[in-house]
């Protein structure tokens, strides 16, 4: 027999007798006293979402409260003594992952409270744990993918809605990423040939609840000695501070692939380049990849190029003369450069580096010439000496060829290769015992007077300047056979004097009648100057 509904309130417990309709069906029989003890948080417990959706199940699978909780004539408590893996033993099997250290249990999502805090507790509420720590709550720990070691609930800051969208806290896997491209428009090139990556891809780069700029820096995991192809590997040194500080320096964020990389101009807008039509792509010899972006040596293209140039100040071989990116029109290369250096240049004046002396004075070797007319490769160093100085001078080069000795230019010439202009040496300094025994030969007149250039041929004749009115011979020197001079005089040798001997190399037989005796003297009679008073 049912009895009116009779309520008693002891030590927080609601004494009810089972009037009521609702619980008739649900409520055991009644015991022999003819009531139930029920917890009074039943009211409240009663319209939450959790008991809801249990009593509200029918058929085969309608529950009634001892289904879960064990009521005696005692009555009963609010704890459940029947597991809830008891019917759910899959879903308790692949609970929530995040539990270590935290106590974890169904009614954690789950709740069969309607007030206080558990009102704002839905089964997707997973805000309360990970986004806001709520009064009471547990305390909420670092940002995804940090370290956690209090084994916290992780801090989400990204993606903090529709959690259901990519959970699954009774499935496997316990995350099923949902199509980014629902809500992200964006079509990845990641890899030669590859479209658009799937969504559980996406997260190769974007860890799940990670801002977008963790990305940034996920490049070096694969690209840095990890699992990718060598030709995809970076060294560690291609990035470096105030210069490529990430790969989205370069590379724009999905658009991996090497034909949607930036143009180093849009960086490096102000560089001219060496030779630009042949040198115009930056990777042409920079390899972005390597340690500081480093260039190929010139030789990898230049093969025909055998330098045997030494090297500059820094030890640079090519990129001593060549600088590739030298300064813009009008300004040096350096700040310590004296040289101007444009950048239409295909080499830096020879005089950047040779400005000791000889090469200070204004004019080196002669003017007008440039240092290419001799080191006519300037590639190979030091030009060879032989037949050098043939190219401009090639009569002179000629004529030494008839004066033996003479065949090295340098040794007349005496500043050579790089002094400036100056006379030769004085003939004299090697030629000693070609001093002219004449005193007017000395005093008025030099080598080149008489002998030519180079060949030392003999050009002027005696009678060139001696048959002059003003110069002419006196005496016996206008007599026809007196003409040939070097039939008496030595241009180069002592006279050989006045006496018989001498005259008699030609005059063999002298008459009887004007020469009775033989004579002591012969100009004592035969004068080869004016007679005087």
């Amino acid at each position: 027999m049912i009895r009116p509904a009779l309520i008693g309130v002891a030590s927080s417990t609601l004494l009810l007798l089972c009037a009521c309709g609702e619980l008739k069906e649900l409520l055991p029989a009644e015991s022999d006293a003819g009531q139930t003890r029920v917890p009074g948080s039943y009211l409240d417990a009663r319209v939450s979402a959790g008991h809801r959706a249990h009593l509200a199940l029918s058929g085969e699978k309608q529950l009634s409260c001892h289904d879960c909780h064990l009521i005696a004539d005692a009555g009963f408590t609010g704890r459940a003594v029947v597991p809830c893996a008891t019917c759910h033993e899959k879903q308790q099997q692949h609970h929530h992952p995040f539990d270590g250290g935290v106590p974890m249990g169904c009614t954690s999502c789950h709740v069969f409270r309607s007030l206080g805090e558990a009102a704002l507790i839905d089964k997707w509420g997973c805000r309360r744990c990970h986004v806001e720590q709520l009064d009471g709550g547990s305390a909420i720990g670092p940002v995804v993918g940090h370290a956690n070691p209090e084994h916290l609930p992780p801090h989400v800051t990204v993606h903090t809605e529709k959690c259901e969208s990519c959970h699954r806290p009774h499935g496997t896997p316990f995350t099923l990423a949902a199509d980014c491209g629902s809500c992200h428009e964006v079509t990845v090139s990641h890899g030669k040939g590859e479209k658009a990556l799937v969504a559980d891809t996406c997260m190769v780069c974007h860890p799940h609840h990670s801002p977008a700029k963790v990305a940034l820096g996920m490049c070096v995991g694969c690209h840095v000695g990890g699992p990718v192809p060598a030709k995809a590997q970076v060294k560690p040194g291609a990035l470096f501070a105030k210069g490529h500080e990430g790969c989205s320096t370069c590379h724009r964020p999905h658009q991996f692939v090497a034909q949607q990389a930036k143009a180093c101009v849009t960086c490096h807008a102000n560089q001219p380049v060496l030779a630009a039509e042949k040198h115009g792509p930056c990777i042409t010899c920079h390899r972005p990849h390597e340690d500081r972006a480093s260039a190929r040596t010139c030789e990898s293209c230049h093969v025909k190029v055998h330098l045997q140039h030494p090297v500059d100040a820094q030890g640079r071989s090519c990129l001593g003369c060549h600088p590739v990116h030298a300064a813009e029109h009008g300004q040096s290369i350096s700040a310590s450069a004296t040289v101007p250096v444009y950048a239409s240049s295909l080499a830096v004046p020879c005089i950047t580096c040779h400005q000791k002396a000889p090469f200070t004075v204004g004019v080196v070797h002669a003017a007008g010439l440039e240092c290419l007319s001799c080191h006519q490769g300037p590639h190979q160093g030091k030009p060879k000496r032989e037949g050098l100085c043939q190219g401009c001078h090639a009569e002179q080069h000629q004529l030494t060829k008839l004066n033996k000795g003479h065949q090295v230019c340098d040794k007349c010439h005496a500043a050579l290769p790089h002094g400036p202009p100056a006379a030769p040496l004085e003939c004299l300094s090697c030629h000693k015992d070609k001093v002219p025994p004449q005193r007017g030969h000395v005093e008025q007149l030099q080598c080149k007077s008489c002998h030519q250039s180079h060949s030392a041929k003999v050009l002027t004749k005696c009678t060139d300047c001696h048959d002059k009115p003003e110069k002419r011979l006196p005496g016996l020197h206008r007599i026809a056979k007196h003409q040939q001079c070097a039939s008496c005089h030595s241009a180069h040798a002592a006279p050989k004097g006045l006496e018989p001997q001498t005259c008699r190399s030609c005059h063999t037989q002298l008459p009887v009648k004007t020469h009775p005796t033989p004579p002591q003297q012969c100009v004592s009679c035969h004068l080869f100057t004016e007679v005087k008073p």
